[in-house]
């Protein structure tokens, strides 16, 4: 008896093994519409993906550049509010202006620390500033970015720029170094996009 229902037990799962291992034309239907898996590692961001896609680089490159060339234009009429609505309005460490003018490097800090170097600077000094725009680099999700330009203000020399954008999605100078030597100290440039 015991080895009868052995038996069926063993013919019985032969049996719905059969049956599920089957090959009807509605799996055939069901696995064409799966997709295959990637075999990549990285995970994908569907933010990254979604906002990579909505950014117009060469529309915010232009904004990058038109505020800056627009700022250079506001300190050769050294009008520093106009110069300050430029800039990232923040009191921290991250809003700076460096320089090495004269082989003294000195480095002020916050929006009004920078407000307050521009209003001494013009004291002293009524010297034009141009630019000449060199590069441009844009983080990938369009919110930070670097310039680097070619200037003639109190000396001649190069310069690199950070902006970020506001909370009104609006660029803004983060940063200037007017250090001429090893740009890439003070300010990072951006992943490429």
């Amino acid at each position: 008896m015991q080895r009868q229902s052995i038996c069926h037990l063993i013919i019985a799962l032969f049996a719905i093994g059969l049956i599920a291992c089957g090959d009807s034309d509605d799996d055939k239907d069901i696995q064409q519409d799966v997709p295959a898996k990637s075999t990549t590692q990285t995970p994908i961001d569907s933010e990254d993906i979604a906002v990579r896609e909505e950014v117009d680089f060469n529309v915010e490159e232009g904004a990058i550049r038109d505020l800056f060339t627009s700022h250079a234009a506001a300190v050769t009429e050294r009008k520093v509010n106009k110069i300050m609505d430029h800039w990232l309005k923040l009191e921290t460490r991250d809003v700076f202006m460096a320089w090495n003018f004269w082989n003294a490097f000195t480095r002020i800090e916050t929006w009004k620390g920078v407000k307050g170097s521009f209003a001494g600077t013009f004291e002293k000094f009524n010297n034009a500033m141009n630019v000449t725009i060199t590069e441009v680099g844009i983080d990938k999700r369009g919110k930070e970015a670097t310039l680097q330009a070619d200037y003639q203000w109190l000396q001649n020399g190069k310069l690199i720029a950070a902006f970020k954008k506001d909370n009104k999605e609006q660029w803004k100078i983060q940063a200037i170094d007017f250090s001429n030597k090893d740009l890439i100290k003070w300010i990072k440039t951006p992943e490429p996009q």
